[in-house]
């Protein structure tokens, strides 16, 4: 059986795009929700893991809706494994029930994880330019202690 997820982050986003794209691709059941942020625990996502059985198929539309942190994807698929429950994702095209695809979903991994750490080096570098020029912002510069600039 496939077993679709959707998830979106936001009232302002619409979830029938993801939900479409999973239907079409035979998932019999999905299970979708709207997170106010991009949070670790996810009810629906929780569901779908758990009623999803050996040879099963959990299928999202794109990687990022399962995290943007290497572990974060890398754990999840694993715990898939030991339930022995395979994984795919739509427009990646990772099926990890074959072994171009599990080492696919490695590499695509690596590089979304990448792509998330340039995004907050170019936020923080937007930012100290602007305190630099006495421009007020939104928040206050704070760097995260999870986070290190590569330099």
């Amino acid at each position: 059986m496939k077993i679709g997820y959707a998830r979106v982050l936001g009232e302002g986003q619409n979830l029938a795009q993801q939900i479409a794209a999973l239907e079409e691709a035979g998932c019999e059941r999905v299970f979708s929700e709207v997170l106010p942020s991009n949070r670790v625990v996810c009810p629906a996502l929780e569901e779908a893991v758990a009623l999803a059985r050996p040879e099963d198929t959990v299928v999202v539309w794109r990687l990022d809706r399962l995290g943007r942190r290497t572990m974060e994807l890398i754990e999840f698929i694993q715990a898939l494994q030991a339930k022995e429950v395979n994984f795919q994702s739509l427009c990646e095209g990772v099926n990890t029930s074959t072994p171009l695809g599990k080492m696919i979903y490695t590499f695509i991994a690596a590089l979304s994880d990448n792509e998330r750490d340039l995004m907050i080096e170019r936020t923080l570098k937007d930012m100290e330019a602007a305190q630099a020029r006495s421009i007020k912002t939104e928040k206050p510069l704070v760097v995260r202690a999870s986070y290190r600039p590569k330099k």
